[in-house]
């Protein structure tokens, strides 16, 4: 570090920074080498490379996880009837003891996200009356 000098003269205070030369070794190179920098630049591709792939993870995760949201969306609808195009849908009903039955649909993407929702549906004995009269 420089030293300061001070001075007064009709009461001001000059002050005057006293620049000291820096010397530089000539005998020892500054910077870096070429293996250093070399290995900084593969740390540094390397890194690089693992985040975009963790990127694209998470974009294909998320991609997935919205088709199986859908998939169940489309599976509810499919209990009333709707089929989606381009979707595989089925649904299956089994008769249970008494009024009871059981419908399960099922639901797979395009891109393979699956989903499968079950429905219990039992009738009052006055609604399988009433259907029954109807036959």
């Amino acid at each position: 570090m420089g030293a300061y000098i001070h001075s007064r003269t009709a009461g001001l205070i000059f002050v005057r920074w006293r620049r000291k030369k820096i010397a530089c070794r000539t005998g020892k190179p500054q910077g870096f080498s070429l293996p250093e920098t070399l290995v900084a630049l593969l740390l540094f591709g390397l890194s690089s490379l693992a985040l975009t792939q963790y990127q694209l993870a998470l974009g294909r995760s998320f991609q997935l996880q919205l088709q199986q949201r859908e998939a169940v969306r489309l599976a509810r609808q499919r209990f009333e009837g709707y089929q989606a195009p381009g979707w595989q849908t089925t649904l299956e009903q089994q008769a249970l003891t008494g009024s009871c039955v059981l419908l399960t649909a099922r639901v797979i993407s395009p891109a393979g996200a699956k989903a499968a929702l079950s429905q219990l549906s039992c009738r009052s004995e006055d609604e399988q009356e009433s259907a029954e009269r109807r036959r």
